[in-house]
Formats: structure tokens, sequence, C-alpha cells
């Protein structure tokens, strides 16, 4: 499945068990491997999430399941400290496009 960050951003973030995180706010990606990295979730004024591409379960067209263990970043501030984190990343296998 392909999706465009119009698509991305319009779909619900739901835990496992069935709770609603609000949708995507942002994105980080990795340069090196072009990956996303983690998702910035939440609403405008509620609480906002950093979820790591590991604790993605599925995307379709309606919504990403993540698993249940997601916790909230507090203020704007430990999120610019989460985001500025060095990731070491293992190779990705390439493939051509269609």
């Amino acid at each position: 499945m392909k999706i465009d960050w119009k698509q991305l951003k319009s779909l619900s973030v739901e835990t496992k068990s069935g709770v609603n995180l609000g949708k995507i706010l942002n994105f980080i990606l990795e340069t090196d491997g072009q990956s996303i990295l983690q998702y910035e979730v939440g609403s405008l004024f509620g609480k906002k999430y950093l979820i790591s591409r590991e604790q993605v379960l599925s995307v379709d067209n309606e919504k990403i399941l993540v698993e249940d263990n997601v916790e909230g970043v507090g203020s704007s501030r430990d999120l610019a400290e989460l985001k500025s984190e060095k990731i070491d990343m293992e190779p990705v296998a390439m493939r051509e496009s269609e």
C-alpha cells in the first residue's frame, strides 16, 4: 500500500485496545534510509505522542493501529529533545518503484 502525506495525516491513530490517540501531526524521517522513524500523534490542543515505527501494528485506509504501551510526551521541550536524539539505523533493502 502506498500513502501520501495528505492521506497519512487524515488517519486516526488507535491503540490495540481501542483508545483513540488522535491523528498524525508530523513525522520524523531518517534521511539515510529515507524511512519514517517516529510519528508525532495527537490533537492540536491535546496530549501528544511520539510513536516509533516498531510500535505500529498496521496501517490501512482508515487508521493506524499501535501497541498499547504508548506514552505521552510531556511538553514541547521534551518533544524537541526526543526528536534531536541520535538514532542508529540498520541498512534497508532497496527495490525498484513501480
